[in-house]
């Protein structure tokens, strides 16, 4: 009897994955006189803009990683999902970034508590 193929299935069967919302939200940023303005926060686009942005001093593979799983990304409207190893391409990519503000924390708290589920 083949073991490593019963394993193979019982590890494939257990996998999580991870559902990432894409829905863009609304946030409030002062003018110059101080009034509240609210805009809408692209999520998707703001996402996969880091993803490949400059300031990550990507390498050719690292390019081609990241602009594969912007794809995906792009592909999906209100929702992804994604496996252990994009997701982490994704919290390693807004661990390096430089230029996060206040506008993008309700974006990354989503990224870091995006919800664990198992895969179908």
């Amino acid at each position: 009897m083949n073991t490593s193929k019963n394993t193979l299935r019982i590890v494939e069967e257990n996998k999580t994955v991870r559902k990432l919302n894409l829905e863009d939200y609304t946030i409030s940023i002062p003018d110059k006189t101080g009034v509240m303005q609210f805009i809408p926060y692209k999520f998707k686009d703001t996402l996969t803009t880091i993803l490949t942005h400059p300031n990550l001093g990507l390498n050719g593979v690292e390019l081609l990683e990241a602009s594969e799983l912007s794809e995906k990304i792009e592909k999906e409207t209100t929702e992804v999902i994604l496996d252990e190893d994009e997701y982490q391409l994704i919290v390693d990519t807004f661990k390096r970034f430089r230029g996060f503000s206040n506008g993008d924390v309700k974006m990354v708290k989503r990224i870091w508590e995006c919800p664990i589920e198992e895969a179908k």
